[in-house]
């Protein structure tokens, strides 16, 4: 987190590619950490390997705007 104080906000994370979600957590846990908190979390493109559900688990939802299928066609 650079420039801003989260504390009592809510953030929406946003990454270009989420394969496993782990990149997502580290960073939501950054943001709760400094009081702040995360329901979403926004992907250029998922990369249908996991992350979604690993997201879910901490209550983030990722809201993917293409998807490897996107891709596969």
């Amino acid at each position: 987190i650079d420039g801003l104080d989260v504390k009592g906000l809510e953030v929406v994370l946003v990454e270009d590619v989420t394969t496993t979600g782990g990149s997502l957590l580290k960073a939501a846990a950054a943001v709760r950490e400094a009081g702040g908190w995360v329901s979403y979390a926004i992907t250029v493109v998922d990369r249908l390997e996991g992350g979604a559900n690993k997201l879910a688990e901490h209550y983030i939802t990722l809201v993917p705007i293409l998807t490897r299928r996107h891709f596969a066609e």
